[in-house]
């Protein structure tokens, strides 16, 4: 499919097989750009009108149909809309999952979301709207746990969040949107919201928290484009690039480790002790200089380096990595329904994705069919394939305990984050919790070690990070 002239250039659908890959990435990147432009558009007339107030712009969760990145350029703050029981029933979290969550989200969901946001803005980001109660609009529509909403605030505080807004003051009792809740009852009476907002508010001028999240140890490459390729040419049914971060994420935020996210842009790791970058379509310049100057310990994720940015596979084949990084080649690519699995020599499972490489790194972990599953060349792990929980668990683990980074024994369910000198937890699990004392903790400014479900507890940290 070569061209001549730019009138010969139709639009990636109704063609008579297929369409090219290149020429559906390249529409993708076309429609993501004319969204950047739009917006530049309407915050130039905003900013000569009042170049004094800032502008902002409300995101979706999970919503990838164009770059957040270059649409917030032209932004002062991004914001996002958290709806976490509605997303997670329409998420594609297995059917336990979505029980054991039901009123209350899933753990790692809203927190991933607020740490993209956090890198889409540049550091400063808010909550635009936090579901307060019901909604109206998925398949089924719980009733949040007692304290939740209290919770997802403080959880959005945590992670950096300037304002939590929700979405809405009063239950309108009319129109398509009558059964979606809000602070108050269509009556406008106070809803159980409006307690738990006006709690919040009470606790964060009690604690005094301010600044913003404090910058994380690990840092996790995510990358829009890598969506999209996916997308175009899956190989695996149900293959994202999404999938392999959140895993990552996971892993880090059960043993109480902060994350920051990484635009695909970035062109230094310095300051960083881990860094991960999973299921990432095609390297830049600037990644290839942040890979080849980082002192810190890389894990490079399943078909990261896979295409050119042209959508080719490279001529070294992937990872597409100089051999004094990693002497690593993916000689062929095995893709299988997720239902059957692989077990790894030493626990857990691969499945979905894997690869046989051509290799002469250190083989860290194979699986029972000799599959090379992770290897190491100094600084530089690879994972050739996509892994269950349990692997996912084990491989972070080993990525921490190498590069010396802190954990926290969190019970199942609690998560936390560390901002300006505090770490908040929320407990997420529908049952009590009780925490460990941290040793870098001074003590409690709020709650306790007994968590309560739904609860939130805030140590003051002993030392500045």
């Amino acid at each position: 499919m070569e061209y001549n002239d730019f009138e010969q250039i139709d639009p990636p659908n109704l063609t008579v097989t297929e369409p090219d890959p290149p020429a559906r990435m390249d529409f993708r990147r076309f429609s993501s750009d004319q969204v950047a432009a739009f917006n530049k558009v309407q915050f130039d007339i905003l900013k000569r009108a009042r170049p004094d107030l800032p502008v902002a712009h409300n995101f979706m969760g999970r919503f990838t149909e164009f770059d957040h990145y270059d649409v917030a350029r032209h932004l002062d703050i991004a914001a996002w809309d958290s709806y976490p029981l509605g997303h997670l029933d329409v998420s594609s979290e297995p059917d336990d999952v979505k029980a054991q969550y039901m009123r209350q989200g899933e753990p790692d969901a809203q927190g991933l979301q607020h740490d993209i946001y956090r890198a889409v803005g540049r550091g400063r980001w808010w909550i635009m709207e936090q579901q307060p109660g019901p909604v109206n609009w998925a398949s089924f529509n719980p009733d949040p746990l007692p304290g939740m909403p209290r919770l997802w605030a403080w959880e959005a505080f945590a992670h950096g969040a300037e304002v939590v807004s929700y979405f809405r003051w009063r239950q309108a009792p009319f129109a398509q949107e009558q059964m979606h809740a809000g602070l108050l009852r269509p009556d406008s009476q106070p809803a159980p919201a409006y307690g738990e907002a006006k709690q919040v508010a009470e606790e964060l001028r009690q604690t005094a928290i301010a600044g913003e999240a404090t910058k994380a140890r690990v840092g996790i490459v995510y990358d829009y484009q890598s969506e999209w390729a996916w997308q175009i040419q899956p190989q695996a049914k149900g293959f994202t690039h999404y999938a392999h971060i959140k895993a990552a994420y996971v892993g880090f935020r059960k043993r109480g480790v902060d994350v920051d996210i990484l635009p695909p842009g970035t062109s230094s790791f310095e300051g960083y002790d881990i860094v991960v970058i999973p299921a990432l379509f095609a390297w830049n310049d600037s990644l290839r200089t942040a890979i080849a100057e980082f002192e810190g310990r890389l894990l490079i994720g399943p078909r990261s380096g896979s295409k050119t940015e042209n959508f080719e596979i490279p001529e070294s084949l992937a990872p597409d990595l100089p051999q004094n990084l990693l002497d690593a080649k993916v000689a062929r690519v095995d893709s299988t329904n997720p239902l059957r699995e692989v077990s790894v020599r030493g626990g857990g499972t691969v499945r979905h994705w894997r690869e046989r490489l051509e290799t002469r790194a250190e083989v860290i972990l194979a699986d029972e069919e000799g599959f090379p599953v992770l290897v190491a060349q100094g600084k530089l792990s690879y994972l050739a394939a996509s892994g269950d929980k349990a692997l996912m668990q084990r491989i972070i683990d080993l990525m921490l305990e190498d590069a010396g980074v802190e954990t926290l024994a969190l019970p199942a369910g609690v998560r936390c984050r560390k901002r300006g000198g505090f770490r908040i937890y929320f407990n997420y699990a529908d049952t009590p919790a009780t925490l460990s004392r941290a040793d870098d903790e001074a003590g409690y400014v709020l709650g306790t070690a007994a968590m309560p479900a739904a609860g939130v507890t805030i140590a003051r940290l002993a030392r500045a990070d």
